[in-house]
């Protein structure tokens, strides 16, 4: 059986933010972060910190066990 993923989807990370209303400047904003982070975490050209992928979350009032792939 295949170990849980501690990374979360590209997919995913829009889909919660598309999911709270935010744009990725809004969300940028209140994380403290550039837009282009959010941009990058949601296409995959990086990838989120453990502590970043919690404030993402909680921004986007999800748990972060839902961002992680299955």
């Amino acid at each position: 059986m295949p170990e849980p993923s501690t990374n979360p989807t590209p997919e995913l990370l829009k889909a919660a933010r598309f999911g709270a209303g935010l744009t990725q400047p809004a969300l940028a904003d209140i994380m403290g972060v550039a837009p282009m982070t959010i941009s990058a975490w949601e296409t995959g050209r990086s990838d989120i910190k453990s502590r970043d992928l919690r404030l993402f979350a909680e921004v986007c009032r999800v748990e972060p066990g839902d961002l992680l792939e299955n």
